[in-house]
């Protein structure tokens, strides 16, 4: 049977995708219910493939490739697997340069995509993911030294950063303050209250970070908050991007790994706990639980959940809707104003859900 593609133009063709990957393609096919970063490669009795375009270039390209090879060797080595065989190419390595972009391929899997608003979903997906980061640390020496990264991240930048954000986004929306378009108008009736969320943010993470310091000055003791650990992350936890499947016990397929790198794992926690938790008006003892799961199977060092808490209670959604509605100059859009309204709506239950966290979430 001769190959036909439909709408796969700017992905290697038939001849390169055989010369490549020692894969003959019957039939390349846009991935139905997927967007074009992607297409099906169906096989026969090699079965079906998943060939996936990332928009990187230069030092980047290496960089995947070492991450795909060491998530290949963990992800695939854990058992039952966490994320599908990545195929190697016929010569070294898993990306291949083609026309601009950088392309990988992945055994295609079924399942339904997560749905982070169900407490079943977003607890087997952290479950996944500590699996991940545990397995990875015996490879992370080896990935410090080929990717040349530091050994370790500095959790403080990451609070300030989130902080310095909204305040330049504070600033932006100062300077449209004679415009009396009605979004900008709803933004900034609102928007100290957000700001008030990002300080309290800061310093669930600043107050302790300072006492350490200080009995560091003391005592000659280290800081325990000053560096996390580095483990092998997925990098982009959005629904899309894990399939669950119907046995409980199995965990969910992680797709779309052209993120993933060395960072503090918790970073792969906060977008399934955001979204939760915006869905379900932050509920405190779910939250937990799923922490708890996480740490069942990877324990959290003080550093990380210090990160972790700070990076929950800041107001991620609003900023993002905020960032949004200035980059348009504050005209209307649908979108903007469902997620700026939906933002508004639930800040009462995330400053209970902050103060909570500074009662109870005690950073040692």
């Amino acid at each position: 049977m001769n190959p036909h593609s439909t709408d796969t133009s700017g992905f290697p063709s038939a001849s390169q995708i055989r010369e490549h990957w020692r894969l003959v393609p019957l039939r390349i096919r846009p991935l139905r219910a997927g967007h074009g970063a992607q297409v099906v490669l169906e096989a026969g009795e090699a079965g079906d493939w998943v060939l996936k375009r990332a928009r990187i270039k230069g030092r980047q390209l290496e960089r995947l490739d070492i991450v795909l090879g060491a998530l290949n060797q963990v992800g695939r080595g854990l058992s039952p697997p966490l994320m599908p065989e990545i195929r190697p190419l016929a010569d070294r390595g898993h990306v291949l340069r083609a026309g601009g972009s950088a392309f990988y391929l992945m055994r295609k899997v079924s399942g339904r995509r997560a749905d982070f608003r169900r407490f079943g979903d977003v607890l087997r997906v952290a479950r996944a993911q500590a699996r991940l980061h545990r397995a990875s640390v015996a490879i992370v020496p080896r990935l410090i030294e080929a990717l040349k990264c530091d050994p370790a991240a500095d959790p403080r930048r990451t609070v300030v950063q989130s902080l310095e954000t909204l305040d330049e986004l504070t600033e932006r929306l100062r300077r449209f303050k004679r415009r009396r378009r009605p979004l900008l108008v709803f933004a900034r009736g609102g928007h100290r209250g957000f700001v008030e969320l990002a300080r309290a943010a800061f310093e669930f993470f600043e107050n302790p970070w300072l006492e350490h310091k200080r009995r560091e000055k003391q005592d000659g003791g280290e800081n325990a908050l000053a560096a996390c650990a580095l483990v092998l992350v997925h990098g982009d936890s959005h629904e899309n991007n894990y399939l669950m499947v119907d046995d409980a016990d199995r965990p969910p397929w992680m797709l779309d790994l052209e993120s993933s790198d060395l960072r503090p794992g918790v970073l792969d926690l906060i977008v399934p706990l955001q979204y939760f938790g915006r869905a379900n008006r932050w509920p405190i003892d779910r939250i937990e639980e799923i922490v708890a799961a996480y740490e069942a199977i990877r324990p959290l060092g003080p550093a990380e959940k210090a990160l972790l808490g700070a990076q929950l209670i800041h107001p991620r959604h609003w900023e993002r809707s905020l960032r949004s509605l200035l980059k348009r100059r504050g005209r209307f859009k649908w979108g903007t104003a469902k997620n700026l309204w939906r933002s508004r709506r639930e800040l009462a239950s995330k400053r209970a859900f902050a103060h909570h966290l500074y009662e109870h979430w005690r950073v040692d």
